[in-house]
Protein backbone atom coordinates (compact mmCIF):
# COMPACT_ATOMS: atom_id res chain seq x y z
CA UNK A 1 0.00 0.00 0.00
CA UNK A 2 1.46 3.55 -0.93
CA UNK A 3 0.92 6.32 0.78
CA UNK A 4 2.47 9.83 -0.04
CA UNK A 5 2.93 12.76 1.88
CA UNK A 6 1.44 16.02 0.76
CA UNK A 7 2.15 19.27 2.34
CA UNK A 8 -0.18 22.17 2.53
CA UNK A 9 0.78 25.57 4.19
CA UNK A 10 4.08 23.92 5.46
CA UNK A 11 2.09 21.19 7.79
CA UNK A 12 1.96 17.42 7.18
CA UNK A 13 -1.28 16.72 5.47
CA UNK A 14 -2.03 12.64 6.00
CA UNK A 15 -5.08 11.77 3.17
CA UNK A 16 -7.68 10.12 4.88
CA UNK A 17 -10.86 8.04 3.43
CA UNK A 18 -8.77 6.63 0.91
CA UNK A 19 -5.61 4.62 1.60
CA UNK A 20 -4.96 3.58 -2.31
CA UNK A 21 -2.99 5.77 -4.98
CA UNK A 22 -4.07 4.43 -8.39
CA UNK A 23 -2.62 6.52 -11.10
CA UNK A 24 -1.08 10.31 -10.81
CA UNK A 25 -1.75 12.74 -13.93
CA UNK A 26 0.96 15.38 -14.07
CA UNK A 27 0.57 18.75 -15.89
CA UNK A 28 3.60 21.21 -16.15
CA UNK A 29 5.26 23.93 -17.49
CA UNK A 30 8.86 23.89 -18.86
CA UNK A 31 11.34 25.74 -16.73
CA UNK A 32 12.78 29.29 -17.69
CA UNK A 33 13.82 30.15 -21.38
CA UNK A 34 14.66 33.17 -23.16
CA UNK A 35 11.67 35.82 -24.09
CA UNK A 36 9.66 34.46 -27.06
CA UNK A 37 10.42 38.19 -28.82
CA UNK A 38 11.83 41.42 -27.69
CA UNK A 39 10.72 44.83 -27.36
CA UNK A 40 12.00 47.31 -30.14
CA UNK A 41 14.07 49.19 -27.89
CA UNK A 42 15.62 46.63 -25.86
CA UNK A 43 19.40 46.13 -25.96
CA UNK A 44 18.74 41.96 -25.28
CA UNK A 45 17.78 41.45 -29.30
CA UNK A 46 17.82 37.71 -30.33
CA UNK A 47 21.24 37.11 -30.61
CA UNK A 48 21.83 38.21 -27.10
CA UNK A 49 20.89 34.91 -25.98
CA UNK A 50 22.45 31.36 -26.14
CA UNK A 51 20.43 29.90 -27.96
CA UNK A 52 18.10 32.24 -29.65
CA UNK A 53 14.15 33.37 -28.63
CA UNK A 54 12.01 31.33 -26.64
CA UNK A 55 14.95 28.48 -25.62
CA UNK A 56 15.19 26.77 -22.07
CA UNK A 57 17.85 28.36 -20.25
CA UNK A 58 20.33 26.70 -17.49
CA UNK A 59 18.76 27.86 -15.12
CA UNK A 60 15.30 26.15 -16.68
CA UNK A 61 17.50 22.94 -16.92
CA UNK A 62 17.57 23.08 -13.28
CA UNK A 63 14.34 23.77 -12.41
CA UNK A 64 12.92 20.81 -14.07
CA UNK A 65 15.67 18.47 -12.59
CA UNK A 66 14.42 19.66 -9.20
CA UNK A 67 10.27 18.80 -10.31
CA UNK A 68 11.78 15.44 -10.88
CA UNK A 69 14.01 14.93 -7.51
CA UNK A 70 10.50 16.50 -5.93
CA UNK A 71 8.38 13.98 -7.88
CA UNK A 72 11.14 11.05 -6.97
CA UNK A 73 10.55 11.65 -2.60
CA UNK A 74 6.81 12.47 -3.41
CA UNK A 75 5.90 9.12 -5.76
CA UNK A 76 8.91 6.76 -4.55
CA UNK A 77 7.40 3.80 -4.22
CA UNK A 78 4.67 4.12 -6.00
CA UNK A 79 7.04 4.44 -8.88
CA UNK A 80 9.63 1.60 -9.18
CA UNK A 81 13.41 3.52 -8.51
CA UNK A 82 13.96 1.96 -11.27
CA UNK A 83 12.23 3.24 -14.89
CA UNK A 84 9.57 1.14 -16.41
CA UNK A 85 8.22 2.12 -19.67
CA UNK A 86 5.28 0.01 -18.74
CA UNK A 87 4.65 2.67 -15.30
CA UNK A 88 4.90 5.79 -17.22
CA UNK A 89 4.14 8.12 -20.29
CA UNK A 90 5.89 11.32 -20.76
CA UNK A 91 4.05 13.72 -23.24
CA UNK A 92 5.44 16.80 -24.65
CA UNK A 93 4.45 19.97 -27.15
CA UNK A 94 6.34 19.67 -29.89
CA UNK A 95 8.53 22.61 -28.76
CA UNK A 96 12.03 22.86 -27.74
CA UNK A 97 11.71 23.87 -24.14
CA UNK A 98 9.00 21.86 -23.40
CA UNK A 99 11.29 18.63 -24.81
CA UNK A 100 13.94 19.56 -23.23
CA UNK A 101 11.92 20.16 -19.72
CA UNK A 102 10.54 16.66 -19.85
CA UNK A 103 14.17 15.58 -20.25
CA UNK A 104 15.87 17.26 -17.19
CA UNK A 105 12.71 16.41 -15.42
CA UNK A 106 13.31 12.81 -16.27
CA UNK A 107 16.61 12.84 -15.26
CA UNK A 108 15.86 14.21 -12.00
CA UNK A 109 13.14 11.28 -11.43
CA UNK A 110 15.28 8.17 -12.65
CA UNK A 111 18.95 8.69 -11.89
CA UNK A 112 20.13 5.24 -13.06
CA UNK A 113 21.16 2.95 -10.43
CA UNK A 114 24.25 0.15 -10.60
CA UNK A 115 21.51 -2.03 -13.00
CA UNK A 116 20.32 0.99 -15.51
CA UNK A 117 24.03 2.86 -15.86
CA UNK A 118 24.87 2.16 -19.22
CA UNK A 119 27.88 4.46 -18.77
CA UNK A 120 30.15 4.98 -15.29
CA UNK A 121 31.08 8.31 -16.46
CA UNK A 122 27.19 10.01 -17.49
CA UNK A 123 24.80 9.25 -14.49
CA UNK A 124 21.79 10.00 -17.09
CA UNK A 125 19.48 7.31 -18.54
CA UNK A 126 17.38 7.92 -22.17
CA UNK A 127 13.95 7.81 -21.22
CA UNK A 128 11.17 8.38 -24.13
CA UNK A 129 9.27 11.66 -24.92
CA UNK A 130 6.51 11.02 -26.99
CA UNK A 131 5.75 14.65 -29.30
CA UNK A 132 3.92 15.48 -32.57
CA UNK A 133 0.62 14.31 -33.55
CA UNK A 134 -0.24 12.90 -30.54
CA UNK A 135 -0.32 16.06 -28.30
CA UNK A 136 -3.25 17.39 -30.94
CA UNK A 137 -5.25 14.38 -30.27
CA UNK A 138 -6.69 15.97 -26.99
CA UNK A 139 -5.57 19.55 -27.33
CA UNK A 140 -6.03 21.62 -30.25
CA UNK A 141 -4.02 22.92 -32.18
CA UNK A 142 -5.44 26.72 -32.55
CA UNK A 143 -4.02 27.33 -35.41
CA UNK A 144 -6.03 25.02 -37.02
CA UNK A 145 -8.78 25.06 -34.77
CA UNK A 146 -11.41 27.35 -36.56
CA UNK A 147 -14.20 27.40 -33.39
CA UNK A 148 -11.14 28.63 -31.49
CA UNK A 149 -10.39 31.62 -33.70
CA UNK A 150 -14.06 33.03 -33.97
CA UNK A 151 -14.32 32.51 -30.37
CA UNK A 152 -11.01 34.54 -29.08
CA UNK A 153 -12.01 36.94 -32.49
CA UNK A 154 -15.76 37.89 -30.57
CA UNK A 155 -13.43 37.92 -27.18
CA UNK A 156 -11.61 40.76 -28.76
CA UNK A 157 -14.59 42.88 -29.58
CA UNK A 158 -15.89 42.55 -25.95
CA UNK A 159 -17.32 45.14 -23.63
CA UNK A 160 -14.45 44.13 -20.95
CA UNK A 161 -11.77 44.48 -23.13
CA UNK A 162 -12.96 47.65 -24.51
CA UNK A 163 -13.35 49.65 -20.55
CA UNK A 164 -9.80 48.54 -19.93
CA UNK A 165 -8.42 49.58 -23.14
CA UNK A 166 -9.62 52.90 -22.27
CA UNK A 167 -9.03 52.94 -18.98
CA UNK A 168 -5.67 52.73 -19.31
CA UNK A 169 -5.14 54.28 -22.63
CA UNK A 170 -2.50 56.83 -21.27
CA UNK A 171 -0.64 54.42 -19.48
CA UNK A 172 -0.19 52.31 -22.79
CA UNK A 173 0.15 54.99 -24.75
CA UNK A 174 3.48 56.03 -22.81
CA UNK A 175 4.59 52.51 -22.22
CA UNK A 176 4.62 51.57 -25.88
CA UNK A 177 6.25 55.45 -27.05
CA UNK A 178 9.24 54.22 -24.56
CA UNK A 179 9.31 50.78 -25.44
CA UNK A 180 9.75 52.13 -29.60
CA UNK A 181 6.33 50.52 -30.91
CA UNK A 182 5.28 52.53 -33.40
CA UNK A 183 1.77 52.44 -32.47
CA UNK A 184 -0.17 52.06 -29.00
CA UNK A 185 -0.36 48.83 -27.47
CA UNK A 186 -4.13 47.44 -26.27
CA UNK A 187 -4.39 45.04 -23.62
CA UNK A 188 -4.23 42.22 -25.83
CA UNK A 189 -1.25 43.01 -26.93
CA UNK A 190 0.47 43.26 -23.31
CA UNK A 191 1.70 39.65 -23.20
CA UNK A 192 4.13 40.77 -26.09
CA UNK A 193 6.06 43.91 -23.65
CA UNK A 194 5.74 41.99 -20.58
CA UNK A 195 7.28 38.77 -21.39
CA UNK A 196 10.83 40.00 -22.25
CA UNK A 197 10.61 42.52 -19.41
CA UNK A 198 9.77 39.68 -16.94
CA UNK A 199 12.41 37.57 -18.76
CA UNK A 200 14.85 40.55 -18.27
CA UNK A 201 14.05 41.05 -14.52
CA UNK A 202 14.28 37.32 -13.74
CA UNK A 203 17.88 37.20 -15.36
CA UNK A 204 19.22 40.61 -13.41
CA UNK A 205 19.64 42.25 -16.55
CA UNK A 206 20.11 45.94 -16.47
CA UNK A 207 16.76 47.82 -18.13
CA UNK A 208 15.94 51.71 -19.29
CA UNK A 209 14.77 53.56 -16.59
CA UNK A 210 11.14 53.83 -17.53
CA UNK A 211 10.77 50.38 -16.33
CA UNK A 212 10.30 51.26 -12.95
CA UNK A 213 9.05 48.94 -10.34
CA UNK A 214 5.29 50.32 -10.22
CA UNK A 215 5.31 49.99 -14.11
CA UNK A 216 6.54 46.87 -14.41
CA UNK A 217 3.73 45.71 -11.26
CA UNK A 218 1.17 47.36 -13.12
CA UNK A 219 2.16 45.46 -16.92
CA UNK A 220 2.21 42.30 -14.50
CA UNK A 221 -1.83 42.96 -13.40
CA UNK A 222 -2.55 43.64 -16.60
CA UNK A 223 -1.39 41.16 -18.17
CA UNK A 224 -2.76 38.31 -15.38
CA UNK A 225 -6.12 40.10 -15.93
CA UNK A 226 -6.25 39.86 -19.84
CA UNK A 227 -5.38 35.98 -19.12
CA UNK A 228 -7.58 35.41 -16.40
CA UNK A 229 -10.59 36.97 -19.34
CA UNK A 230 -9.72 35.03 -21.62
CA UNK A 231 -9.58 31.79 -20.00
CA UNK A 232 -12.53 32.24 -17.98
CA UNK A 233 -14.56 32.46 -20.78
CA UNK A 234 -16.59 28.58 -21.18
CA UNK A 235 -16.01 28.43 -25.43
CA UNK A 236 -12.17 28.70 -24.44
CA UNK A 237 -11.61 26.75 -21.53
CA UNK A 238 -14.04 23.57 -23.39
CA UNK A 239 -11.66 23.62 -25.80
CA UNK A 240 -8.27 23.99 -24.56
CA UNK A 241 -8.31 23.34 -20.85
CA UNK A 242 -11.50 20.79 -21.16
CA UNK A 243 -10.10 18.76 -23.78
CA UNK A 244 -6.74 18.24 -22.16
CA UNK A 245 -9.08 17.06 -18.83
CA UNK A 246 -11.27 14.64 -20.49
CA UNK A 247 -7.97 13.23 -21.40
CA UNK A 248 -7.10 12.90 -17.73
CA UNK A 249 -10.16 11.51 -17.04
CA UNK A 250 -9.34 9.02 -19.76
CA UNK A 251 -6.22 8.45 -18.19
CA UNK A 252 -8.65 7.44 -14.94
CA UNK A 253 -10.75 5.71 -16.19
CA UNK A 254 -7.99 2.77 -18.01
CA UNK A 255 -6.45 2.77 -15.13
CA UNK A 256 -9.85 1.62 -13.28
CA UNK A 257 -11.20 -1.06 -15.71
CA UNK A 258 -8.01 -2.22 -16.53
CA UNK A 259 -7.28 -5.73 -16.74
CA UNK A 260 -3.96 -5.97 -17.18
CA UNK A 261 -1.31 -7.70 -14.89
CA UNK A 262 -0.92 -4.95 -11.91
CA UNK A 263 3.27 -4.79 -12.76
CA UNK A 264 1.96 -3.94 -16.67
CA UNK A 265 -0.35 -1.27 -15.61
CA UNK A 266 0.94 2.37 -16.30
CA UNK A 267 0.89 4.65 -13.11
CA UNK A 268 2.02 7.79 -13.92
CA UNK A 269 1.04 9.77 -17.27
CA UNK A 270 2.96 13.56 -17.55
CA UNK A 271 2.33 16.69 -19.42
CA UNK A 272 5.51 19.13 -20.61
CA UNK A 273 3.35 22.06 -21.31
CA UNK A 274 2.94 25.97 -20.99
CA UNK A 275 1.72 28.12 -18.66
CA UNK A 276 -1.72 28.70 -20.84
CA UNK A 277 -1.96 25.03 -20.91
CA UNK A 278 -2.05 24.93 -17.05
CA UNK A 279 -4.31 28.56 -17.17
CA UNK A 280 -6.92 26.67 -18.94
CA UNK A 281 -6.85 23.49 -17.06
CA UNK A 282 -6.97 25.46 -14.04
CA UNK A 283 -9.78 27.54 -15.13
CA UNK A 284 -11.76 24.75 -16.73
CA UNK A 285 -11.85 23.35 -13.13
CA UNK A 286 -12.91 26.55 -11.71
CA UNK A 287 -9.57 26.64 -9.58
CA UNK A 288 -7.48 29.33 -11.34
CA UNK A 289 -6.00 32.43 -9.11
CA UNK A 290 -5.29 35.18 -11.54
CA UNK A 291 -1.80 34.03 -10.99
CA UNK A 292 0.31 33.17 -14.05
CA UNK A 293 1.91 30.07 -13.47
CA UNK A 294 5.71 30.07 -12.94
CA UNK A 295 8.51 28.29 -14.80
CA UNK A 296 8.18 24.86 -13.75
CA UNK A 297 4.80 25.14 -12.22
CA UNK A 298 3.05 21.79 -11.69
CA UNK A 299 -0.35 20.02 -11.24
CA UNK A 300 -0.87 16.46 -10.12
CA UNK A 301 -4.70 14.77 -10.55
CA UNK A 302 -4.13 11.58 -8.51
CA UNK A 303 -7.01 8.97 -8.68
CA UNK A 304 -6.97 7.27 -5.02
CA UNK A 305 -9.42 4.05 -3.90
CA UNK A 306 -10.94 3.43 -0.72
CA UNK A 307 -9.86 -0.09 -0.35
CA UNK A 308 -12.88 -1.17 2.25
CA UNK A 309 -15.83 -0.52 -0.72
CA UNK A 310 -13.71 -0.31 -3.85
CA UNK A 311 -14.61 4.00 -4.28
CA UNK A 312 -12.86 5.97 -6.04
CA UNK A 313 -11.57 9.54 -5.40
CA UNK A 314 -9.82 12.63 -6.63
CA UNK A 315 -7.04 14.53 -4.90
CA UNK A 316 -5.29 17.46 -7.01
CA UNK A 317 -2.66 19.79 -5.71
CA UNK A 318 -0.41 22.66 -7.19
CA UNK A 319 3.08 23.44 -6.96
CA UNK A 320 3.72 26.74 -8.41
CA UNK A 321 7.32 27.13 -7.21
CA UNK A 322 9.65 24.80 -7.38
CA UNK A 323 11.34 25.93 -4.46
CA UNK A 324 7.81 25.43 -2.42
CA UNK A 325 5.76 22.70 -1.06
CA UNK A 326 2.52 21.92 -3.09
CA UNK A 327 -0.54 22.73 -1.60
CA UNK A 328 -4.08 20.64 -1.85
CA UNK A 329 -6.77 22.15 -4.00
CA UNK A 330 -10.75 21.37 -2.66
CA UNK A 331 -12.83 21.51 -6.24
CA UNK A 332 -15.48 23.57 -6.38
CA UNK A 333 -18.41 21.86 -5.61
CA UNK A 334 -16.94 19.06 -3.76
CA UNK A 335 -16.79 19.43 0.62
CA UNK A 336 -13.60 17.86 0.85
CA UNK A 337 -9.65 17.89 -0.92
CA UNK A 338 -10.61 14.41 -1.46
CA UNK A 339 -13.65 14.51 -4.06
CA UNK A 340 -15.57 11.09 -5.17
CA UNK A 341 -14.63 10.10 -8.55
CA UNK A 342 -18.38 9.78 -9.59
CA UNK A 343 -19.31 13.34 -8.34
CA UNK A 344 -15.80 15.05 -10.32
CA UNK A 345 -16.74 13.75 -13.48
CA UNK A 346 -20.41 14.93 -12.90
CA UNK A 347 -19.08 18.42 -12.06
CA UNK A 348 -16.52 18.30 -14.94
CA UNK A 349 -18.89 17.30 -17.70
CA UNK A 350 -20.12 20.49 -19.18
CA UNK A 351 -16.28 21.48 -19.79
CA UNK A 352 -15.75 18.10 -21.88
CA UNK A 353 -15.53 18.70 -25.59
CA UNK A 354 -15.86 15.28 -26.51
CA UNK A 355 -14.88 14.77 -30.17
CA UNK A 356 -11.93 17.24 -30.26
CA UNK A 357 -12.45 17.43 -34.57
CA UNK A 358 -16.05 18.66 -34.27
CA UNK A 359 -15.59 20.68 -31.25
CA UNK A 360 -12.89 22.74 -33.50
CA UNK A 361 -15.15 22.91 -36.62
CA UNK A 362 -17.34 25.95 -37.32
CA UNK A 363 -20.91 25.80 -36.44
CA UNK A 364 -22.63 24.48 -40.48
CA UNK A 365 -23.97 28.30 -40.17
CA UNK A 366 -20.78 30.09 -39.91
CA UNK A 367 -18.50 27.88 -41.88
CA UNK A 368 -17.16 30.17 -44.58
CA UNK A 369 -17.82 27.56 -47.55
CA UNK A 370 -21.26 28.17 -46.42
CA UNK A 371 -21.54 31.49 -46.12
CA UNK A 372 -19.86 32.06 -49.55
CA UNK A 373 -22.33 29.54 -51.04
CA UNK A 374 -25.28 31.12 -49.18
CA UNK A 375 -24.31 34.52 -50.32
CA UNK A 376 -23.36 33.48 -54.03
CA UNK A 377 -26.83 31.66 -54.17
CA UNK A 378 -28.89 34.84 -52.76
CA UNK A 379 -27.09 37.11 -54.82
CA UNK A 380 -27.86 34.77 -57.89
CA UNK A 381 -31.23 35.06 -56.66
CA UNK A 382 -31.41 38.94 -56.88
CA UNK A 383 -29.68 39.26 -59.93
CA UNK A 384 -32.47 36.56 -61.79
CA UNK A 385 -35.31 38.88 -60.17
CA UNK A 386 -33.96 41.88 -61.04
CA UNK A 387 -33.76 41.06 -64.53
CA UNK A 388 -37.23 39.37 -64.07
CA UNK A 389 -38.51 42.43 -62.85
CA UNK A 390 -36.44 44.56 -65.60
CA UNK A 391 -38.08 42.57 -68.59
CA UNK A 392 -41.50 42.90 -66.66
CA UNK A 393 -41.17 46.50 -66.41
CA UNK A 394 -39.80 46.33 -70.11
CA UNK A 395 -43.01 44.65 -71.72
CA UNK A 396 -45.17 47.02 -69.63
CA UNK A 397 -43.57 49.95 -70.64
CA UNK A 398 -43.83 48.66 -74.64
CA UNK A 399 -48.01 47.85 -73.90
CA UNK A 400 -48.30 51.02 -72.89
CA UNK A 401 -47.08 52.70 -76.02
CA UNK A 402 -48.53 50.63 -78.14
CA UNK A 403 -52.51 51.34 -76.32
CA UNK A 404 -51.08 55.42 -76.91
CA UNK A 405 -50.56 55.14 -80.17
CA UNK A 406 -53.15 52.43 -81.65
CA UNK A 407 -55.64 53.05 -79.24
CA UNK A 408 -56.19 49.84 -78.42
CA UNK A 409 -55.24 47.17 -76.40
CA UNK A 410 -53.31 44.28 -77.96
Amino acid sequence: MFLPQLFFSGILLILVNADELQFVNLIYRHGDRSPMHTYPNSRYKEDFWEQGFGQLTQTGMRQQYKLGQFLRQKYNGFLSKDYSRYQLKVVSTDVDRTLMSAECTLAGLYPPDHRQTWNNSILWQPIPVHTGSIYSHYVPNVTVCPYYHLLYKNILKGDWLKKMDIENAEFLKNISRNAGYGHSLNMSDVYSLVDPIKVERFHNHTQPGWITDDVYSKLVTLCDAFLTYIYKQHGIQRLIGGSLLEKLVSNMDHKIISTLPLEKQRRMDMYSMHDTTIVALMSALGLYNGVAPSYGACVGVELWKESRNETYYVNLWYKNDTNADPYVLEIPGCNHTLCPYARFKSLIADVLPGDLDAACRLPFYMNEYVIAFVSGAVFLMLLVLAVLFCRSEVKQRHKRYLIDKHGETL
